[in-house]
């Protein structure tokens, strides 16, 4: 049995199902070029089956928000992020730890919206990384950011993508994206960032 404390999303390319040779679960996200999936962090990382998805389904209605809350409750790590010269917050580039898929947590999209509250872009140039850049941001600092994408992309383990996309391309129902009832650590991630 999968344990559930262990279990996290994660953003593949939809061509690992197109081509053929890759049958794990799966949702496919509004952008139809990536899916999600699931995986355990133990030993390793080691992906859902179809077989531990059936169980989960039965044994835990509400298996996927608990899954996104795994990435919730992993430490807010972001290796680069840049403020304007009026102190407000442009991107937020978000880079793998040893455990955890630090790229998903471009699905929070609870504290996203919050944090950008004029809306957010995503960047996925790699499937270990990931950014969040305000709409609201500075001509200088949207050229600076495509750039750092180009540049994780073309030397990326898994490239995903070079380009900026818009959030709701990687909307997650909204059920499986609400913070658990009682849990402390949404608010503790908005203050990171005084909001």
């Amino acid at each position: 049995m999968v344990d559930l404390r262990h279990l996290q999303p994660l953003i593949v390319p939809a061509e690992y199902v197109q081509l053929g040779n890759w049958d794990l679960p799966h949702l496919p996200l509004p952008n139809p070029a990536f899916l999600l999936t699931w995986v355990e962090f133990g030993e390793g990382l080691i992906y859902l089956t179809r077989d531990e998805y059936s169980e989960l389904e039965l044994a835990s209605p509400q298996w996927q928000q608990h899954a996104l809350d795994n990435v919730r409750q992993t430490q807010w790590f972001h290796q680069q992020s840049k403020e304007s010269e009026a102190g407000e917050l442009e991107w937020i580039a978000f880079v793998n730890d040893e455990d955890t898929c630090s790229s998903s947590k471009i699905l929070l999209q609870v504290e996203l919206k919050r944090i950008f509250p004029q809306g957010y872009l995503i960047g996925l140039p790699d499937r270990a990384c990931a950014l969040a850049v305000s709409t609201q941001c500075t001509e200088d600092a949207l050229m600076q950011v495509q750039e750092l994408i180009a540049q994780m992309h073309a030397s990326a383990t898994t490239p995903m993508s070079p380009l900026l996309h818009p959030s709701t391309d990687f909307q997650v129902p909204e059920a499986w994206a609400a913070p658990l009832t009682g849990d402390p650590t949404s608010a503790a991630i908005l203050a990171l960032f005084d909001v």
